[in-house]
């Protein structure tokens, strides 16, 4: 019936939306990766690498600083 295709078109646009938000946070990523070393940076690149699932640049940030 149409309950199970409402289950499954709620499960696509949840998977949609958090694609949507890594491919966001990614960009954020390497928007503060071209930045000068500040504050701001130091604050928010981690967390946007985080948020972008980008482990690998996460830990190499984290490993060898700006």
């Amino acid at each position: 019936g149409s309950g199970s295709g409402e289950v499954a078109s709620t499960g696509e646009s949840e998977k949609e939306w958090k694609g949507q938000k890594n491919r966001f946070h990614k960009q954020l990523a390497k928007y503060f990766l071209r930045q000068p070393f500040s504050q701001r940076v130091l604050e928010e690149l981690p967390w946007q690498l985080l948020m972008s699932g980008d482990m690998d640049t996460l830990l190499q940030v984290l490993n060898d600083p700006l």
